[in-house]
């Protein structure tokens, strides 16, 4: 939660921290490549949100949002 409110307030750096920390607490977190994804593509860092994109579609084929970062 705290994550998505830091993300929210446009603290991109801490949101992806905070993010990454959940990541490495709990690998299997449902929707965490797609909230990193998107983080990223707010920070102009295309080549990372691709990456985080991809995982996400990895996880979920047919996520709107996944597919929607990744055309744009």
């Amino acid at each position: 939660m705290r994550a998505e409110v830091l993300a929210d307030t446009e603290r991109f750096d801490e949101a992806i921290a905070a993010f990454k920390d959940i990541l490495h607490k709990n690998p299997d977190f449902p929707g965490i490549h797609l909230a990193l994804g998107q983080l990223y593509w707010r920070r102009k860092d295309l080549e990372k949100s691709r990456l985080e994109l991809k995982l996400a579609l990895a996880e979920d084929p047919k996520s709107p949002l996944a597919n929607y970062y990744l055309a744009d």
